[in-house]
């Protein structure tokens, strides 16, 4: 086994994965008209992008959120338990679920989602479990708890679709990359 100093690094810049699951979904929808992704390879792209010098970027957890319709629509719950198994399987994730709700005859809606992400970021910045942050996500909603991880000492990278974030959102971020430019290499692997 080779320790990380022996690997020529001066020691290691921990970083927590946070990915908002519904937004990715929908750029994957938007660029390829599917939600095929190897979460595993992308969050290891992400790993490398929060190196620092002679730091190695080592992943604690990446955190993957979103919802699940009620067992009465048994067709999307079938078809979002399918994704979310694939997603359980993998080295260093957990999956973080909210509620997925229908008012009358309006589309399935995401609620709690935002909620505990923002509690999953933040409580873990206080209880210094990670040196950096990264948000996958573009939703203008995490601007001010960006900005509360930030004031922890914390350090936030942004990874969102130019086209489906805005710029407040963008500007907030200690650092930021292009979500469509991560994934279309992996989904060229396939």
């Amino acid at each position: 086994m080779i320790s990380v100093s022996s690997a020529g690094f001066a020691g290691v810049r921990r970083s927590m994965v946070f990915i908002d699951g519904q937004y990715v979904r929908r750029i994957l929808i938007d660029m390829f008209r599917d939600e095929v992704l190897d979460y595993g390879i992308l969050v290891d792209e992400v790993r490398k992008l929060t190196s620092y010098g002679a730091l190695y970027p080592q992943l604690i957890r990446a955190y993957y959120y979103d919802a699940v319709p009620d067992r009465n629509e048994i067709e999307k719950w079938e078809k979002q338990e399918a994704y979310l198994q694939r997603i359980r399987s993998l080295d260093c994730f957990e999956l973080r679920l909210g509620r997925a709700k229908r008012s009358s005859r309006e589309p399935l809606k995401q609620k709690g989602v935002d909620t505990l992400i923002a509690i999953d970021m933040l409580s873990k910045a206080y209880e210094n479990h990670y040196d950096v942050a990264v948000l996958i996500s573009g939703d203008d909603d995490f601007l001010d708890l960006v900005k509360a991880v930030k004031n922890t000492g914390k350090q936030v990278f942004g990874v969102f679709s130019e086209k489906k974030t805005s710029s407040d959102l963008k500007d907030s971020f200690d650092k930021r990359f292009d979500l469509e430019k991560i994934v279309t290499p992996i989904r060229n692997k396939r």
